[in-house]
This record gives structure tokens, sequence and C-alpha cells, in this order.
């Protein structure tokens, strides 16, 4: 039997590892705060219908409800609490939607890469299982382009799309200065990617499926996801997590979709989450970006890029 191609980035293949061994048992976050909080925000809008090979209208409207209605909501939201967030937001939905974008970044918010269609065409799949570099750069660029033209910001974070990357994808990020991404899940709290032993510069904020609103709300056609859940039993759940990551001293990257967290009694549930994490004088609430640059000041990589 022919071996598949592998997947990942080749300093992975042998090791399985994208970091060091040890965790730093206890983070020092700023001005004395006991945990950190970041809220990500993934406008996909209709793409992520796509992406899962599921272009039927009832599905694709839920996709078009999110960036119609419920993005306006949590900017709302967010402005009433006085909480900055990290957009994530493809090309394609930023291109249809320029208005999204153009309101978040006056506001305050950081906008950060999350592919151009949300699809595997993205990353150029060639029939062979491997994938043709030149087309991913290529739409990395194209969206990169829309989103610092319409937010007028340098992009600094990234999510891939679905999760999914090649093994040219942290050449790629690096090569376009983004510094961060915000999709494994080896810690819960920021580690630096190791190429060959060494730390390459790139910061994983790390999230997990528990702190994800998707499993919690999207509709069980996607078996893995299961049932949806009601709004109370995740509130209940998410707090948890949130007290334990206080506890604990840890980073909560929240991951929330508008199509799914934004229907009337989940977002009235996530004000109820934000009410109760603001209620602690010691929580530090920020962007992607702004934890890049205290852990980069903080537990700097033992070796930059030149």
């Amino acid at each position: 039997m022919t071996e598949q191609p592998s997947v990942l980035p080749p300093f992975m293949r042998e090791t399985l590892r994208s970091t060091n061994r040890r965790t730093v048992d206890r983070a020092e976050w700023p001005d004395g705060k006991r945990c950190c909080v970041s809220l990500h925000v993934h406008v996909d809008g209709q793409t992520v219908w796509r992406g899962l090979g599921v272009e039927k209208l009832v599905y694709i409207s839920n996709g078009e409800y999110g960036v119609r209605t419920v993005v306006w909501r949590l900017l709302e939201l967010f402005r009433r609490r006085g909480l900055k967030a990290s957009f994530f937001v493809p090309g394609w939905t930023a291109e249809s939607y320029p208005e999204v974008v153009q309101a978040a970044s006056e506001q305050g918010h950081e906008l950060s890469h999350h592919s151009y269609s949300h699809t595997l065409a993205d990353l150029g799949p060639l029939p062979d299982g491997t994938f043709d570099r030149a087309v991913e750069e290529r739409e990395f660029d194209r969206a990169l382009c829309i989103l610092r033209d319409l937010s007028g910001q340098e992009i600094k974070g990234f999510v891939p799309a679905g999760g999914e990357l090649t093994p040219h994808s942290i050449d790629i990020l690096l090569s376009r200065g983004i510094v961060y991404q915000a999709q494994c899940s080896a810690d819960d709290i920021p580690y630096w990617w190791m190429i060959d032993g060494e730390a390459c510069g790139l910061l994983e904020v790390p999230t997990h499926w528990s702190v994800a609103d998707a499993p919690q709300f999207l509709y069980a056609l996607i078996p893995q996801m299961g049932s949806i859940k009601p709004a109370e039993h995740v509130h209940r759940m998410w707090k948890d997590d949130f007290d334990a990551f206080r506890e604990l001293g840890r980073c909560l990257v929240l991951q929330l979709h508008p199509q799914w967290i934004g229907r009337p009694a989940r977002i009235q549930m996530l004000d109820r989450l934000l009410e109760y994490m603001q209620s602690f004088d010691d929580v530090w609430f920020a962007t992607g970006f702004e934890i890049w640059e205290y852990w980069k000041r903080t537990y700097p990589p033992e070796r930059l890029p030149a």
C-alpha cells in the first residue's frame, strides 16, 4: 500500500511535537493579574458551510444570519462591557461584508487572518495528496491584502480554516509577518512553536473545543459535533472552565462564531458569562496580539529568526 503524503510540517513528522516538553507551571500576567481571557470571534459567514461541503440554502442562510444580524449584537455587547476582541475573518467574507471589518476596526478590535474562502482550495491540494505552495501563498496573500485595506491594520494573527495546515503553512505565516496562531491545543497558556528544537518566533495562543461554541451549538449533521446543547448547560460548563483557568492562572481563549453564539438565548448567556468574568478584578482581558506582545517580553523565545 502506498503511504499517503504527510500534511505535517517537516519538523514534526518524526517527533510529532510542535513545541518543547514542559509548560510554565504558573504563568505571570500583567499588573499581577491572576489569569487571562481572550475573546476570538470567527466571522466565517457563509464560507464555513462551503468548507463543510454543505451548500444547501437552509445552511447558507445561517451564515448570512451571522454577518447580517449577530456581528452587530456582538459589537454592541463588547462596547457595553468595554471589551476588545480579535476578529478572524476570511477574505471572501471581508470582501462581501466590508462594513463588518471596518466597524470592528473602528471600535478598536483586532482584525486577523482566517484564510480566503475557508475551504481546502485555499491550500492548493493536488491529486497525489500533496499541496501546491504557490496556490497557498496566492490565496493567503489575497486575503491578507483585503483585510489590511479594509481594516487599516497590520494583520498579525491567524487561524487556519477548519484547523487545516499544510507542510508549507508555518513558513508562509512567518514570511508574511504573522506572529501568532490561535487554533492548536498543546497547552492552556501560550507557547512558542519549535522548529528542529529552536523557537521560531510564532506563538500559539491555544484554545480547545470545550471552550468553543461550534461543538456546543452546531447542528448535528456533523456527527462529531453532537447535538445542540441548551444555553444554560453551556453557561455552566464555560463558567466552570473559567473558574478552573483562573484558579490555575491559565489563558482562556473563548472561540465564538456569530452564527452559533448569536441566537437570542445564547448571546444573553454570553452576556451573563462575561458579567461573571468581569466581577473579578484579577482577570486580564486581552486580544491575541496583546498576548503576543506580553509573552514576547515576559517569556521570550530562545531564538528569534534573523
